[in-house]
């Protein structure tokens, strides 16, 4: 400070302070610079003969003066930044200056000297912002407008403070700042409210909507929290345990957002929703009696209005349990008989059995205990005594339920008959399982009194159902399950009004009713609920921005009176657990800071760099395609199917410029969204476009789909999760998807009166493609759909009924080959002789000693040649993992098996039985290359070997053997002598710890899990030494497309579970079809069938047979039209899955073609791995592995 004095007056000196200051600085992120006047500068630089290194002589009193009027060389006056701000007491800076003309910057020593030598100002102090190289003055941070609130809510207008503040700044920061201005005491509990939107009206601090809280506890800076520029702040003090603004904010958004009914000025309409309350009884417990008993309670339910009539709503109730009394109880559809004054002999009745069933009978006579003998008429058989109190008249249906018997007949009869095909249909709607031709309820119906061959009539319908109801008794569980089936099918509804609609879960209550309340004033949502997205309940995942980033959150707490939610982030890279270092907050139910799961989370961050905590499977990753076009998926989790199915789509070059347009065009599909309640509103169709975009933007290397699979699972459940689906299945949805999503059909669709004149099939199918343009009209029905002819025979009568069905797929069958099994041969000179891989034709069924024998048939040589015979063994990693023995079946293989056949030779003139075959490893013996509490560590050498040792043997002959293999095996190898090895017995099972030293002595050998011979660290050269077997086995008997599309157009007898109505026999008939194709699309996709069951009950097994496809494919002699044009195709993507049906994976092949090429002469093929890319040949294509083909017309 002495130094600083001594200069005030000596402007030399000034200069030189200030130079030394200055000089050296440099911009820090978080320093404090000062803007500084330039014209205030260049006085205070005349003054001080700042830019001349010698002192200049003393300037005459005469001088010009400056523009601010002081004499040039003269003392300036205080500081000036007057001429930057905009106006005075305002801290911001003009627009458009430039530094160095209208201002400089110094750092904070130069303000301090010259703030101590020239007050004034206004300080204009700025935050060095950015990061590295980008580091920057921030020289218009944020004005932001201060307001207090009072105890209500209210903002106080005349508290209103501006102060600056840097966007570098943290919530607490401001804090600090706001509390020394404002003088609040630090024991206060302070919140700070803004609103984000740039759109919104700053100034209208009285209004509560779009304001947001400030967490205190945040690390993130204003521009992380998106604080604008010019707004308005609220600074509430908490009271009496209240946020006064907070409450006064959420009180306005539930009423807005959900009306109060019992507010006179309110008027409520369809589809508000609202609290009810209904009386209902439930059993409780009561502690008097010590046991439940049923009492009236009052139960709130959620309810939404389905209509106003005056003073009255009729309310829909979501999950009301439907009332007891609504359940459909039989007995109740007919008047019971009364007990007759006089039984007659000879009339009919109703006479009850011991198991309190009735029974219609006819009285036959009369005993002289005054008791009868009746006649049983459903049974036809006869009870010798009725007591006379257990007969009544017959019953009678009601009114009511005659009437809705009669509308179930309607529905099934023909000619005022219900005939048998009828009747079967009507039983299984009835029974909800098959009825076949010869059932016995079929029967029973078609008797009298009931009906006759010819069918059913009305009356003895009637009769039916009225007998069946009396003898039901109290026991009518599965009678009342067959009347609602009937009556729901039918459309019948019983009861009254009021009944009816107590039964769909609705009700109508006067809107004075104090049954009804403000929604979620009394409820909670129920887990069964369809709730909206933002009808939150415990424990509900959703995506929450905090800050810039969307993060995946859970809902821990839940505030219907204040309308909000607690979160807490989770863990980035964890299934369930949060993370330590979660955030957690309450927010707004309505905040747009909340968003539907996995939708937000998982998109691309806008700005480039690190996307930081986001999933790396989900993120785009940079880097320019092998060729546009050329670009991966990556796997969100199984999600490979999706992947390989958007792959052929993306290089469906007409389908792709549809929906993702040309160079510079806008896309087709947005001028043809459907608003159908059938598509999704172009939701799915927009997502798919912007998918293909990215995709051939050349700008990303892979791109992560993970917003269509989120649309797809919300559409379809079954895709929601991370589990493997069938990719055909998915492109089945997709296409449909897309063709409602931009379908030019008007909907509702029209209704179409079928027209069975006999017509030519020229013109029945032009009317039947006609008649299907009427509801599906779409680029995806122009690219993709054709017609087959479908022809039907019956059986009995001959009649052939021809239709001509839309399909878009052509699904073939393939062939199931013989089985075969998989095997690597491992002869008896090994490694002289090298193994071999072998595929062996055998029934599964058949024995392992079976398929011994079929292999030595196949090698050519019989077992007498050299005393040897083959043991069978699965072998995994190294040892053996199961040997099968010979009465084992053929069956017992698995799929994954690592099959080897050991060729195990035998001791001369001893026969098979009286050898024991032992497993016999390889392995390094060396000291471990980690921290281990063994000495030594083993690696084993493949393959493992099985060894004949006879019966009885001792160490010194087991001793003997496995050292001439030891030796046999080095020398093989061309391992230089003096060779050292160990030999093992009694390993573990794994063989991965040392055994015992095989001693070479008279002892009785002991026979262990498996035996072992340990090398040294020569034993590198034996490994590279062995020779391996080849890989490339026969993938066995295949078959060629042709076969397969032939197969499909044979004709076909349909089974029972198949079968056709006839309407010429008025019978499910098992009719033979035939299938021939009618027209071809521009697009062919052709799926061939792998995946199915050899019964009904069987598992899901996969055909992996080859289908040798051809690249160009003639469909000319498989028209059902001769002379047809357009047949020729050419392949250009295909849909391969791997594997099996528990573990497979999907790939795909397309042919990838310039985004301005014409046709696919251009293209290049490549193979699509989830996000691997890479070129290929059609050399490449796997017909083992293909699974959908996609081929493009091209004549």
């Amino acid at each position: 400070m002495t130094s600083y004095d001594s200069g005030y007056e000596d402007p030399q000196h000034q200069a030189l302070l200030v130079r030394q200051v200055q000089q050296g600085s440099s911009l820090q992120r978080g320093d404090d610079w000062y803007v500084l006047s330039n014209r205030w500068w260049d006085l205070w630089k005349d003054y001080t003969l700042y830019d001349s290194k010698t002192e200049l002589p003393s300037q005459p009193a005469h001088l010009s003066r400056s523009c601010s009027g002081t004499t040039k060389g003269e003392r300036p006056p205080g500081i000036d930044n007057s001429d930057l701000i905009l106006r005075p007491g305002c801290p911001q800076l003009q627009s458009g200056l430039v530094e160095n003309r209208d201002f400089i910057l110094i750092n904070k020593e130069v303000w301090k000297l010259l703030h101590r030598w020239y007050p004034g100002g206004p300080m204009l102090r700025r935050r060095v912002i950015g990061e590295g190289s980008n580091l920057r003055v921030e020289l218009y941070p944020l004005c932001l407008t201060i307001y207090k609130v009072d105890d209500c809510g209210v903002p106080i207008a005349d508290s209103k403070l501006q102060a600056p503040f840097s966007r570098s700044d943290t919530v607490e920061e401001v804090f600090n700042q706001l509390r020394a201005n404002l003088g609040l005491d630090h024991r206060d509990e302070v919140k700070l409210w803004h609103r984000p939107a740039l759109e919104v009206d700053q100034t209208l601090i009285d209004s509560v909507e779009g304001w947001e809280d400030l967490p205190m506890e945040s690390e993130e800076t204003l521009e992380d929290l998106q604080v604008v520029d010019g707004a308005s702040i609220l600074l509430e003090v908490r009271t009496r345990s209240v946020w006064p603004f907070f409450h006064r904010m959420r009180v306005e958004v539930k009423k807005r957002t959900y009306k109060d009914p019992k507010d006179p000025a309110v008027v409520l309409e369809v589809d508000d929703k609202i609290d009810a309350v209904v009386k209902e009884e439930r059993r409780q417990w009561d502690v008097s009696q010590s046991e439940y008993v049923k009492k009236e309670v009052y139960q709130w339910y959620a309810a939404t209005v389905v209509s106003v009539e005056g003073h009255r709503l009729l309310l829909q109730f979501h999950n009301r349990p439907k009332p007891k009394v609504m359940q459909l109880e039989p007995s109740s559809l007919v008047e019971h008989g009364e007990v007759p004054a006089e039984i007659q002999v000879g009339s009919q009745y109703e006479s009850l059995d011991s198991r309190g069933s009735w029974h219609q009978v006819k009285i036959s006579k009369r005993n002289a205990d005054g008791t009868f003998e009746a006649q049983l008429l459903d049974e036809d058989t006869n009870w010798p005594v009725v007591q006379a109190e257990n007969i009544r008249g017959l019953s009678e249906l009601k009114e009511e339920a005659g009437k809705a018997l009669k509308k179930v007949f309607a529905r099934y009869a023909n000619n005022d008959l219900i005939e048998s095909g009828g009747l079967r249909g009507l039983m299984s709607c009835a029974t909800n399982e098959y009825i076949p031709e010869d059932s016995p309820k079929v029967a029973q119906f078609l008797k009298e009194p009931f009906g006759t061959a010819a069918g059913v009539p009305l009356a003895g319908f009637l009769e039916y159902w009225r007998q069946q109801i009396v003898m039901s008794g109290t026991k009518n569980y599965w009678l009342q399950q067959e009347l609602a089936r009937l009556f729901e099918r039918a459309g019948v509804e019983m009861g009254s009004e009021e009944e009816q609609l107590l039964a769909q879960g609705r009700e109508w209550i006067e809107r004075s009713s104090d049954r009804l309340a403000q929604y979620r004033s009394n409820t909670q949502p129920h887990f069964q609920d369809d709730r909206d997205f933002r009808d939150f309940r415990m424990w509900d995942k959703l995506d929450v921005r905090f800050g810039r980033e969307w993060k995946q959150a859970e809902v821990m707490e839940v505030d219907w009176e204040e309308m909000t939610i607690l979160v807490q982030s989770k863990q980035v890279n964890s299934v369930s657990s949060p993370s330590a270092k979660a955030q957690k907050e309450w927010i707004a139910m309505e905040s747009d800071r909340l968003a539907e799961y996995e939708t937000k989370s998982l998109e691309s961050p806008e700005h480039e760099g690190d996307p930081g905590p986001l999933l790396a499977r989900s993120v785009s990753r940079g880097g320019v395609c092998l060729q546009p076009g050329a670009c991966g998926l990556q796997n969100l989790g199984n999600t490979c199917f999706m992947n390989s199915t958007v792959q052929c789509l993306s290089n469906s070059i007409e389908l792709r410029t549809f929906f993702a347009g040309s160079s510079g065009e806008r896309p087709s599909f947005l001028d043809q969204i459907s608003s159908s309640p059938l598509s999704t509103q172009g939701r799915i169709a927009r997502e798919f476009s912007k998918l293909l975009r990215d995709m051939w933007s050349n700008e990303k290397k892979s791109v992560a789909p993970a917003t269509l699979k989120k649309l797809v699972g919300q559409k379809r459940p079954e895709f929601a999760g991370y589990q493997q689906h069938d990719a055909q299945e998915l492109l089945c949805y997709l296409l449909d998807a897309l063709h409602e999503d931009v379908n030019r059909a008007a909907y509702p669709y029209p209704s179409e009166e079928e027209d069975e004149r006999p017509k030519s099939d020229k013109v029945r199918a032009q009317e039947m493609w006609e008649q299907h343009k009427r509801r599906s009209d779409s680029a995806i029905v122009d690219l993709f759909q054709f017609q087959i002819r479908s022809e039907l025979t019956c059986p009995v009568c001959s009649t052939v009924s021809v239709t001509f069905d839309p399909i878009m797929y052509l699904t073939l069958p393939v062939p199931k080959p013989p089985h075969s099994v998989s095997i690597t041969v491992l002869p008896g000179d090994f490694p002289q002789s090298p193994p071999k891989c072998m595929e062996l034709q055998v029934e599964k069924s058949a024995t392992i000693e079976e398929l011994e024998r079929t292999l030595w048939t196949a090698l050519q040589r019989t077992p007498s040649e050299v005393p040897s015979c083959f043991c069978f063994a699965d072998v995994y990693f190294g040892r053996i993992y199961k040997q099968f023995e010979p009465r084992h079946n053929v069956s017992d293989i698995r799929q994954n098996d690592n099959v080897v056949a050991f060729e195990v030779r035998l001791c001369e003139g001893l026969p098979l039985r009286e050898h024991m075959f032992i497993p016999l490893v390889f392995r390094k013996k060396q000291r471990p290359t980690h921290a281990s509490s063994a000495a030594y560590q083993y690696d084993k050498l493949e393959p493992p070997r099985i060894i004949g040792v006879p019966r009885g043997s001792l160490n010194r002959d087991v001793y003997s053997m496995l050292k001439a293999a030891a030796e046999e095996l080095l020398e093989a190898c061309r391992v230089e002598p003096p060779w050292t090895f160990e030999l093992l017995t009694n390993l573990d099972i794994y063989a991965s710890r040392a055994g015992d030293l095989l001693t070479d002595d008279d002892a009785p050998f002991q026979v262990p899990q498996q035996l072992a011979i340990d090398f040294d660290q020569r034993a590198e050269v034996v490994k590279d030494a062995l020779p391996k077997a080849n890989r490339k086995s026969s993938a066995g008997p295949g078959t060629t497309l042709g076969a397969c599309l032939a197969k499909s157009m044979e004709r076909e007898v349909l089974s029972e579970m198949d079968s056709v109505y006839c309407r010429k026999c008025k019978e499910h008939r098992c009719q033979s079809k035939k299938l021939d194709l009618w027209s071809l699309p521009h697009l062919l996709i052709v799926h061939l069938k792998r995946f199915g069951r050899e019964r009904l009950d069987g598992p899901l097994v996969k055909i992996g047979c080859s289908v040798e496809f051809p690249m160009q494919l003639d469909l000319e002699e498989y028209m059902c039209q001769k002379g047809t044009k357009g047949t020729r195709y050419q392949l250009y993507g295909v849909i391969n899955h791997h594997g099996n049906v528990g573990g497979g994976h999907y790939t795909a092949n397309a042919v990838v073609v310039p985004p301005n090429a014409k046709g696919m002469d251009l293209g290049e093929w490549f193979t699509f791995n989830d996000s691997i890319v890479h070129k290929a040949t059609e050399e490449d294509l796997d017909t083992q592995a293909a699974y959908v083909l996609f081929y493009r017309r091209i004549d």
